[in-house]
Formats: C-alpha cells, structure tokens, sequence
C-alpha cells in the first residue's frame, strides 16, 4: 500500500543512491568523494528498507525491512562525522576517534543481525506497523545523536570562522544535514509512544538537494562535468530500465498468464537498477581478471598517448616520471620489464642514482629486467642505425642476409629477453634508448604496437628531456636561494654586528666617565644581543680585588638583586681567589663559562641566594670574558643568557671578542680620561699658584723698578755733573772711571725701563696709539741718529730709500723703538762690514728689514731669539761687548703683535743675520 510514508522514502533512496554513485565515480580516490558516498549509500538503503518496511502486508515482512532500517541507520552519524572530518581536512588529526566510532557503531550492527535487543517486535501505532525498541536501542540513539550533534558543531564552526569558498560551501552542507536530521528524527517519536507521525520524512533529502546546489553553485568536489555525463548516463539506466521491466511484464502476462503484483515489480525495478548501474563496472573488473589469464586487452592509441602527456605534467620527479610510464606500457601493452637508458651527462648533479662512466643512467621496473652489460654498445648501434629495433623483425632479417651488428643486437635482446628497442630522440640526436620486454603473453608485437610505441617514444623523449632541464633549473633555483638565504643571514649577521659595534663605539665618543660608561656598556649586552643581563667588575689596584661596578638595569636583573645580603659594590673579591670565575678568566686571559649561577658568583654570594636569582632570571648559561688594554688588566664583564653556552655558534662568539676588544678600547679611555682629569685638577691648583707667583713677581719687577730708575737718574745727573768739573777739575785717569760708571749707570737705566716695559705688556697696561705716518721718513731719521755709532764701529750704515712713499698705520714711537732696538742690536753684534736697512710694501703689508754681516745667529739657536731673557750662547755672543738682558726682541715682537705686525728671521752663521718685522699698510 502505497502512503505518503512510503512514497518520500523511495524518493529519499532513489536521490541518494543517484548521488552517492554520481559522486563515487567523479571522486572515489579523493576522500571527501568516498566519504560522502558512503554517507549517501547509507541513507539511499535505509531508505530502500523503510519502503518496503512501509508497504509491507503482515507483522512478519514489517519486522524484517524494520531490523533492515535499523541496521543502515547504525551507520549514518558515522558515516556523517566521517565525511565531516574529510571535508575539513581533519581525517588524520581524529583517525582515531573515527575508528572507534565505526567499531562502537558495529558494535551495535552486530547486535541488531543476532538479537532483538534494538528491535524487540512490532507494535501497531495508528496506521503503521511499528517497533518497539530494546534496551540496546535507547543507547545507540544516544551515541547516535552525540555523533551527530558534534559533526554538526564542526561545520558551524567552520561556517562562522571559516574563509571563503569553503565557508560557502561548509554553509549550505551544514543546513542540508540539519534539516534532514531533523525531518529523520520525526521517525524516532512514535518508537518511545510519542504519538506524532513521521511527517519530516519528506525533508530527508533536503541534504541532496543542498548538495546538488553546493556542487553546481559553488564548485563542491568539482565535478560539474562528470554531473553533466553522469545525469545522462543515469537517464539511460532509467529508460532502458523501464523498457526491461515493461517488457518483463509483459512476458509474464502473455506467456505466463500470471499477473505480476506492484511490490514484485518494485523490486525487479530496483534489481534492473542495480544490475545496469554495476554493469560497466563488473565489465571492466572481469576484463582484467581474464586479461590476467590469456594476458590480452585491447587499447586505445589515442588514450593511450593522451594519458601519456598527462603522465609527463603530473611529476616533477624523474624517476616518477619514469615509472609512470612504465605502468601505462604495462597496462596497455603487457610488457614483461621496461629499462630506460638515458645520457644525462649535462645533468648529473640533478640524478640521484649511480651515473655510468660513459654517462648513461639506467632505470629498470618489472620483473627479470636484464643486466646493464653491454647496454652501451646497444646505444651506439642505435645512434648508428637511428631506427627501432624488434625482435621477431632482425630474426626474419638475418634469415635473408647476414649482418654482424644486427646479430649483435639480436643476440642480446634473446638473452635479455627483450621484445623491442627504441631510440629516444632530442633535436634528432640520440638520448638513449627505451627497452622494452617481450609480452607476458609471449605474443610478438604488432603492427599497431610498433606504430603506437614509435609515437609514443617520441613524446617520451621530450618528456624527458623536459622534465631533466626542469629538474636542473629546479635544483639550480634551489641552491640559488639557499645561497642567498645563506648570504642574506650572514649579511644580517654582520649587520647587526656592525650595529653593535657601532653603539659601542658612540658610548667610547660620548661618554668620558668611567661608570657611566660601565653602565651603558652592561645595557647594550641586554638590549642588543639579547642576553638575560650583564656585571662588569673592575680590578682595584690598590686594595687588589675586583670591585662590582655595573649591572644591566632589566626588570627580571633588579629583582634578583633584592636577594642579595649586600649592596652590589660591597661584594668584592680578592684577586687571588683562584675559586672565582672572574678571577680565572683573568688569570687565563680567555673565556670561562659555566650553567650554575652560583658557580659563577662563588665564594662571594651562598649559594642558596645564587640559585634563587638563577630561578628568578632564568639563566641557562654564564661566560666570563676578561677586560685588557694593551696588556694591562682592567676587570671582567660577566654575561647571562637563556642558552648553553656550548649551543653558542662560533660566528656568536666571534662578534663577543669583537665586543670585547671594544669594551677594553672603551674602559681604557675612561680610565685615560680620569687620571687626566685628576691630573688636570692638580695642574689647575699648581697653575693658580704659578698666576699668583707671576702676579707677585710683576708687582715686584714694577715697584723695584720705579725705586730703582730714580736714584740711577740722580747718580747719572751727578756724574754729568762731576765730568763737566762742577766739583772741581777732573784728571784724564778720574774722568776715565767715571765715564764707565756713567755707561754702566745707562745700561742699568736701559734695563729697568726693559723691565718696565715688560711689566706694562704683559699686565695689558701698554698704551699703543695706532694713525698713520710716514715710514720712508722714520727710517731715515733713525739711520741718521745712529750713523755716529755706526761711525764709531767704522761700520756702513745704509738705508735702501724706497722711490716712492709708503704710509704705514701703526704706533710711530713702538714703531721707531723697534727699529732702534734692531739697529742698535746689529751695530753691537757686527764687527766688519756694513748695517743696511730695507723697506717695501706688498699686498697690504709693509716690510722694514735690518740686514748685519756679522757672523750670523746658529739654527738651534733661533726659537730663543724673541722670548724673554733669551740670551744665546754661542759665538754670536761672546764677540759682542756685552750680551744683554734677552729683552729687547721680545719687546719688539709683543708691540708688532701689539700693532697687528708679526716678526721673521734669517741668519746663517758666518754670514749674517736678517730681522724683518712686518706692519700694516695704510687702509
């Protein structure tokens, strides 16, 4: 009787059955294809039993499609989760779970096939012939429905985080399963006498439709083409389907004079279904088993070379390649083994198996392949002959005539049992040979074999070909980027290198003090190389400890300081401590480390305390590196780090010594800098005394000289007086003396007015009056004042009178005094010759020189010329009549200076001297 009930459970079966097949045979290698067939399969035969269980007769026939519902429904959560799992890719992360699922689940199959503990028997509720469930069925709808409720959570979960297309897709499957989980379950009410019938069943096929939708809209499994072959092919069943029933109906009818009754018809209906969609699969099932035993089957060359070119785009793999096409002769044409020969003497570093010497590598598959011997004079026949060779072709050959390489090759083709010999050809050069077996069959090949394989190795040879170039721009590409990965790291490397260095060597131009410095150096460790902290003690030389300086300020360091029972500084060692590390790495003048913080600060901190800041820091490794400066020991830098220091690479290690180095440059200038400015505060206090002792001796040099320039005045007037007889008449012998006195009273006047002169320069009281004047006649004058001394001398005095007048802008008095000064200077030191005084202009400057040819003033001697009381002692000297004070050059040059003037002297002993002093021209 056919109801509602019945009618949408055959649609339900005929939907997912037409699906899971659809399905099965686009995707059945691919694990969301498989998957979801099995879950088709699953609803389509609970499906099918719910049909019959729904048109059934009697109690009997009810209770057997009933167990036959209940039995495929066992597997639908199952087999929902499995095609869930497949479907996000999680098949392997709950391999596990999905296979105690399917053994709890047949679990439950086992016990519906031999017991009545799912399905006890049949109660009649309204219409229908219905089951009453055991004790097993309650717990295996439990299961069921947690199985099914967690496939579901993973697709929501997936529909709201996940991206794009499959977010899409994920979408439309998750409500397809709801909605037909939800109409099924309308089934289950009436089991524990809720009495609602099972109007949802007609929603059942919603996740086919949703499916359907999923597959055409948004490219679920991909299979739109194969949709388009398979409705076709479905539609054909169907016809053919009808026609082979209708015609069985007919049979019955007029030969048999029976009627056949609906439900018989059904299922011969559904028998014709199952036998047409199995049919061409069986057919090719029972092919292969037949070609296995008469090793026969027929193929098609243009499929064949098809599958060929796919064969040779599918693999970036050689050998892949390589066997790829074996397997395709293999099932096509039966060859025992195929060997392949290849030349890949451009590219031997891209093949991974032995390279012959004559640079052939050969790859054999199949069974009893022959030895590589003598494969390379079959090679070279090849090359000669540039054709195919075939085995039952050289026999019929050699039979009419006689050839002794061809016997050759026929002779080891018979040995190695080889059916047929092909040339692979590259730009009409041999690349090396294809061998291929005799037919298990034993027949020989024929026509269409040889034309196919002629074919077939032509494309087999630019496959090759190709696929050897790919492999070695691949290989090439790859080592390529291993080296510049290779180079982009050590450049980084030494980029952060030079960065560090670079810091180190702002903290040495920066900054000066010693414990700033120490401070800056322990930060950078922290925060550059990334260490867990960083302690610089430094040596003490007067107490002989190490003396803790600095230490990185980090959040983890400061707090595991406030273990410690002392203020940092106070925590000295004595340098004789051969226990401490520091010490060691001292005296070793290396590197020491260790993993044991409280190795490393022994015997100063317990170490208890030592092992509460390890844990705190959470340092895995300690290195000690002494601080030297040009061989001289400064201290030691202790580093901290999350790392053994065994797991430290040595280009790590390199930067540290680099480091090093700088961080003993960096010390050594603070410590330079700190005895300088000690140095320079004791210079500062010393140079204050000196100014007050200079200031003492000018006040002296000034009072004595003022106390002093007046009673030499009164003793020079009563001379004058004296000599000119105002105390009576003087003898020759009398005025003699007193002449003297008079010369040596003047001389001493000259000297105090020296000293004066000098006490006004450098007390900045010299009263300088700069206008302009006229030099030319200066000059002249003062040669004519001294022109009797020069007389006196019998010197020659001479003024080289320029023609034209220049005008100097200076002080006239300093200025005639320096001239004076000069004159006088070369008339006491010039015993023979001549005094000639030069004057000219240039570029804004006036030069006014005094030119002796007296015996001229030693090289050595002249840096002392115009310095204060800068007295020579040399012969220069000792021929004067008196040496002097030492102050009058160095009076001339402070007024020239004074004046914007400068002085420059030449001399040459023996030959005379040059004073030129230099004043600025008229503006």
């Amino acid at each position: 009787m056919f109801t509602y009930y019945s009618i949408s459970a055959l649609i339900n079966c005929l939907a997912s059955l037409t699906l899971g097949v659809f399905v099965l045979l686009a995707k059945r290698r691919h694990p969301v294809g498989y998957t979801f067939a099995i879950y088709a399969f699953s609803m389509g035969i609970w499906s099918f039993c719910y049909f019959f269980w729904q048109i059934s007769l009697n109690e009997s026939e009810a209770y057997f499609w009933l167990r036959g519902v209940v039995a495929f429904a066992i597997y639908i959560a199952i087999a929902y989760l499995h095609f869930t799992l497949a479907f996000l890719g999680m098949l392997k992360q709950k391999r596990k779970l999905l296979i105690s699922g399917y053994l709890l689940f047949s679990v439950f199959f086992v016990i519906n096939l031999f017991t009545n503990w799912m399905v006890v028997s049949i109660k009649q509720r309204f219409e229908f012939n219905w089951g009453e469930p055991g004790f097993a069925f309650t717990l295996w709808l439990i299961l069921w429905s947690i199985c099914a409720a967690y496939s579901s959570y993973l697709l929501y979960r997936t529909m709201k985080t996940g991206k794009g297309l499959v977010r899409e897709q994920s979408k439309y499957i998750f409500w397809g399963f709801i909605i037909t989980f939800v109409g099924g379950s309308t089934n289950y009410l009436l089991w524990y006498d809720i009495m609602v019938r099972p109007y949802g069943n007609i929603v059942v096929p919603a996740f086919v439709v949703m499916t359907a939708y999923v597959i055409i809209k948004h490219r679920f499994l991909d299979i739109r083409l194969v949709a388009a072959r398979s409705i076709t092919y479905t539609l054909l069943i169907g016809f053919f389907g009808i026609v082979y029933v209708s015609v069985g109906s007919l049979i019955s009818t007029i030969f048999l004079q029976k009627d056949i009754e609906f439900s018989t018809l059904v299922v011969y209906s559904f028998i014709t279904l199952i036998i047409a969609t199995t049919f061409h699969t069986l057919k090719k099932s029972i092919g292969k088993y037949t070609d296995k035993i008469f090793f026969k089957s027929s193929y098609s060359p243009e499929s064949l070379l098809f599958e060929l070119s796919q064969t040779l785009n599918t693999s970036d793999n050689f050998d892949d390649i390589l066997k790829n096409i074996y397997i395709l002769l293999k099932n096509n044409l039966h060859t025992k083994y195929a060997i392949f020969a290849v030349d890949v003497n451009n590219h031997s570093d891209v093949i991974k198996v032995p390279v012959g010497k004559d640079g052939y590598v050969l790859y054999r598959y199949g069974e009893n392949g022959p030895t590589p011997s003598n494969y390379d004079r079959l090679i070279s026949y090849l090359k000669k002959y540039r054709q195919s060779f075939i085995a039952e072709y050289l026999r019929n050959e050699l039979a009419e005539r006689a050839d002794m390489d061809l016997e050759m090759v026929c002779a080891w083709m018979s040995k190695n049992e080889a059916g047929i010999v092909l040339p692979l050809v590259i730009k009409n050069k041999v690349i090396g040979a294809l061998i291929l077996g005799e037919k298990l069959s034993g027949d020989a090949y024929s026509t269409q074999d040889i034309k196919l394989l002629e074919t077939f190795v032509l494309q087999a040879a630019i496959g090759i070909e190709n696929i050897l170039l790919f492999m070695h721009s691949k290989d090439f590409n790859e080592r390529l980027k291993a080296e510049v990965e290779r180079a982009t790291t050590e450049l980084k490397q030494k980029n952060k290198n030079l960065e560090i260095l670079r810091k180190m060597d702002a903290i040495i131009a920066t900054t000066l003090d010693l414990k700033d410095m120490c401070q800056k150096i322990v930060d950078t460790v922290s925060w550059e190389f990334g260490y867990d902290g960083a302690l610089i003690s430094l040596v003490d030389d007067d107490r002989n400890v190490l003396v803790p300086t600095a230490v990185s300020q980090t959040p983890l360091i400061k707090r595991a300081m406030t273990l410690l029972p002392k203020k940092m500084e106070e925590l000295v060692t004595s340098m004789d401590d051969q226990k401490n590390m520091g010490v060691q790495a001292i005296k070793l003048k290396g590197k020491v480390y260790t993993t044991s913080l409280a190795e490393a600060l022994a015997p100063v901190v317990p170490n208890v305390v030592a092992e509460g800041m390890q844990k705190i820091i959470g340092t895995k490794g300690i290195i000690f590196y002494p601080i030297f400066a040009k061989e001289k020991i400064l201290g030691v830098i202790c580093l901290a780090m999350h790392v053994n220091p065994h797991d430290i690479s040595a280009g790590e290690f390199n930067i540290l010594d680099a480091f090093m180095e700088e961080v003993g440059i960096a010390l050594e200038n603070a410590y330079l800098y700190q005895e300088t400015t000690k140095a320079n505060k004791v210079l500062y206090q010393t140079n204050l005394k000196l100014v007050g002792l200079d200031k003492m001796k000018d006040e002296f040099v000034s009072v004595a000289s003022h106390e002093l320039r007046t009673p030499m005045t009164a003793i020079k007037g009563y001379i004058w007086m004296v000599l000119q007889g105002k105390g009576g008449p003087v003898n020759e012998k009398q005025k003699y003396y007193l002449e003297r006195i008079g010369q040596s009273t003047q001389r001493l006047i000259n000297l105090v007015n020296d000293m004066l002169s000098v006490s006004r320069i450098e007390g900045g009281r010299i009263e300088i009056s700069l206008k302009d004047f006229d030099i030319v006649d200066m000059a002249q004058s003062v040669q004519e004042e001294l022109q009797i001394k020069a007389d006196e001398k019998k010197l020659k005095l001479l003024f080289e009178k320029p023609s034209e007048a220049i005008r100097a802008y200076a002080d006239p008095d300093k200025t005639r005094e320096i001239l004076v000064n000069l004159v006088g200077n070369a008339l006491k030191f010039t015993e023979t010759g001549s005094i000639t005084i030069g004057l000219k202009h240039s570029d804004g400057k006036v030069y006014m020189s005094v030119t002796d040819t007296g015996r001229g003033i030693a090289q050595e001697d002249l840096p002392r010329l115009f310095q204060k009381f800068g007295r020579l002692n040399n012969q220069f000297a000792t021929v004067a009549e008196t040496t002097g004070t030492g102050l009058g050059l160095y009076i001339c040059k402070k007024y020239a200076e004074i004046m914007k003037g400068d002085f420059a002297v030449k001399s040459e002993v023996g030959k005379g001297s040059t004073f030129t002093f230099i004043l600025p021209e008229k503006e």
